[in-house]
């Protein structure tokens, strides 16, 4: 007895979802690379897909704004993109009328399955106006679960060249020295890290 097309069709594989982002690579582009790309629909979907944690240390309006929220806000004011290997997106801004607050958000354009996103941003412990000198902690919000001890290269590359660039940029008023990283994993379980991990280890 030859099977029902009804069962011939359960046993059919289901094409995997294609999750290749051309268009997050298109914001690198002379004409978009400095644009306000955070409004761009797309991406606005891929970060509340990819963001379900939640943040303890930046309130608006009396509330812990939700991670998105936080991008948005730590891409206000649109820095730049670049884009390595044709692949890895680094989109760099800052909070507007605050821009010593500033943020990036790493995406993997190519990886398997649900592509890895993570969002980093600093928060300011303490100012010690003696010596200008500024004590951050720095979040890692990642849209997958990450081994911290086999962080991505690229991405470890990308966030030392995007700090050191954040320093110079303020460092005729005060010098950053981060004291500890934090990743956050989706499930909201959280590790800290050395700085000296990324190389971001103080002098």
């Amino acid at each position: 007895m030859l099977p029902l097309a009804g069962a011939q069709s359960l046993t059919r594989k289901v094409p995997e979802t294609s999750y290749d982002l051309d268009w997050a690579r298109a914001f690198a582009s002379p004409d978009k690379k400095d644009a306000d790309n955070k409004w761009d629909p797309q991406f606005q979907a891929l970060m509340q897909s990819s963001f379900h944690q939640r943040q303890t240390f930046w309130r608006d309006h009396g509330r812990f704004s939700t991670v998105p929220e936080l991008v948005t806000e730590f891409l206000g004011v649109p820095e730049g993109v670049k884009l390595d290997q044709n692949r890895f997106v680094t989109m760099d801004g800052c909070v507007p009328r605050a821009c010593s607050a500033r943020g990036i958000v790493w995406i993997d354009t190519r990886g398997s399955g649900k592509p890895l996103v993570i969002f980093v941003v600093p928060q300011d412990v303490s100012t010690t106006e003696t010596n200008k000198n500024v004590l951050q902690h720095l979040w890692l919000f990642s849209s997958n679960e990450l081994n911290w001890q086999k962080m991505p290269p690229q991405f470890k590359t990308s966030l030392l060249q995007w700090y050191e660039l954040y320093q110079a940029t303020w460092v005729k008023y005060y010098s950053m020295d981060v004291r500890m990283v934090t990743l956050v994993e989706p499930s909201g379980l959280t590790y800290d890290l050395s700085p000296g991990l990324f190389g971001l280890d103080h002098p």
